[in-house]
C-alpha cells in the first residue's frame, strides 16, 4: 500500500491550488479524476491509472455501466491499490469519499479543513461531513 509522503499537507496544498480556477471536463476536471488526482498528489500512486483517457460524458457512462457507477469505480480503483475502506466518519484529511448530495453520488476527499471537497463546474467546493456515505483510508 502506498505511503504519504513526509509532506502531503504541501502537496495536497498544491494540488488544490492548481485545480483552484478549473473548469469541469470529463477525464480531466471531474469527481473520480479530482478525487484520484488528490491520491497521487500526496502519495505518488494514481488508483485511476487504468481508466484514465475517457473525455466524454458518453465514454464515462460506458464505464460506469460496466463497473456500476462512480461508488463502484472508486471501490474498485482504491481496494486495487491496497486502500482500505474504513468508516466516513472516521475519514481524515486527504482520504478518499464518495458524497451523496444534489448533485447524485460524487467523488471527493477530505479537504484541509476536514470537509468533503469535490470538483464543480469551475474549480471545487465543499460540503458537510454528513453528504460522505463511503471512505477510504490514504496511508
Amino acid at each position: 500500500m502506498a505511503r504519504r509522503y513526509i509532506n502531503w499537507e504541501l502537496k495536497l496544498s498544491d494540488f488544490l491550488e492548481s485545480r483552484r480556477d478549473a473548469h469541469f471536463a470529463w477525464g480531466t476536471h471531474d469527481c473520480c479524476v479530482f478525487a484520484a488526482d488528490a491520491v497521487r498528489a500526496i502519495t505518488g500512486v494514481d488508483p485511476a491509472e487504468e481508466f484514465r483517457g475517457y473525455s466524454t460524458k458518453d465514454e464515462i457512462r460506458e464505464l460506469f455501466a460496466e463497473i456500476g457507477g462512480v461508488d463502484a469505480l472508486v471501490a474498485h480503483c482504491m481496494q486495487d491499490h491496497g486502500f482500505q475502506e474504513c468508516a466516513p466518519g472516521f475519514a481524515k484529511r486527504g482520504d478518499v469519499i464518495i458524497i451523496n448530495g444534489p448533485l447524485g453520488t460524487t467523488a471527493g476527499f477530505v479537504g484541509m479543513n476536514g470537509k468533503p471537497t469535490a470538483p464543480k463546474r469551475i474549480g471545487y467546493g465543499q460540503t458537510n461531513r454528513s453528504a460522505a456515505v463511503r471512505a477510504w483510508s490514504v496511508w
